[in-house]
């Protein structure tokens, strides 16, 4: 493992546009044939939509999470159909205290284990929905357009009301009885 020395001078709350184009470099990295939906580190997805911050089932494709998230918005009028969804990285645990500088200027990204593969309606959603200082400044420099923000806050308030957030579906695999941490 290599010893990463960082610059104090500059903390990242002072360094939005620098987290931003880690962010967009992250972004462009392609995601891999045969996706699973979920963090690089194999978990599912800890992520504000869901209840408890955790997605319910480890999905195993981006259709396999289209189903699912259509089932959620059954539940609420929607206005426009959800565009189809482009997966790609990025930091699902989007705080401050998960990026720093180093000393020659570059981003390290923490917490990388909740990297994830997300549509990239629910990036948007990370970046537009959480109201910090910081995260309004990093959304500024990358101006990714507010995808579906109405629908995805409706979403999340029915997967956090109800009490199955399976929304009565078994065909994924669970991450409560199939994975181990």
């Amino acid at each position: 493992m290599e010893f990463i020395e960082f610059d104090a001078t500059i903390p990242p709350r002072n360094a939005p546009q620098k987290v931003a184009d880690a962010l967009q470099w992250l972004r462009g990295v392609p995601a891999p044939s045969n996706v699973v939906i979920g963090t690089v580190g194999g978990m599912c997805l800890p992520y504000r939509v869901f209840s408890d911050y955790e997605a319910p089932f480890l999905f195993s494709s981006k259709e396999a999470l289209e189903r699912y998230t259509n089932k959620a918005f059954e539940w609420v009028p929607l206005r426009t159909k959800p565009p189809p969804m482009e997966i790609i990285f990025i930091q699902s645990d989007m705080d401050e205290s998960n990026f720093a500088v180093d000393k020659q200027g570059s981003v390290c990204i923490f917490d990388f284990e909740v990297v994830s593969l997300l549509p990239e309606s629910f990036a948007s959603f990370t970046l537009h929905a959480k109201r910090s200082p910081f995260i309004d400044a990093v959304a500024g420099y990358l101006q990714w357009a507010p995808c579906n923000l109405s629908s995805m806050g409706k979403a999340w308030q029915i997967l956090n009301i109800i009490g199955d957030n399976t929304l009565g579906m078994s065909v994924f695999l669970s991450c409560a009885s199939s994975l181990t941490r």
